[in-house]
């Protein structure tokens, strides 16, 4: 079974050489909008993956690698809350909108200050 996505989510980070905040974006197709959340995370790009949209370096047992496995675990919870809510309307038949998303991101994340359980 092909579920259609309506929505491409992704982590995005500007090129800079010094920390630069992380954003989750997702282009609406049926609002011909951006949705772009903060996730309140920074990182220097030289430390980013561009190809694969994560941290790099999440290997051993520095603490750049431990810190690096901390903002990963922080930025999957945004991927996996678009997927939940995304899914979550499909199952009902409704679109889900910008404003719709930006709400559930704002109640499950309080306004992107997230904990790891």
């Amino acid at each position: 079974m092909k579920i259609e996505k309506l929505a491409q989510d992704k982590i995005r980070i500007e090129l800079s050489e010094k920390e630069t905040p992380i954003n989750f974006s997702s282009f609406f197709k049926n609002e011909g909008k951006k949705f772009v959340y903060s996730t309140e995370e920074k990182i220097q790009p030289k430390e980013w993956d561009f190809e694969n949209r994560k941290t790099n370096k999440t290997n051993g047992r520095t603490p750049l690698a431990e810190n690096h496995r901390i903002i990963q675990k922080r930025l999957n919870k945004f991927s996996d809350l678009f997927t939940e809510v995304v899914g979550r309307y499909k199952n009902i038949n409704e679109e889900v909108d910008i404003e719709t998303m930006r709400l559930e991101f704002d109640k499950y994340l309080k306004k992107g200050k997230i904990t790891i359980a």
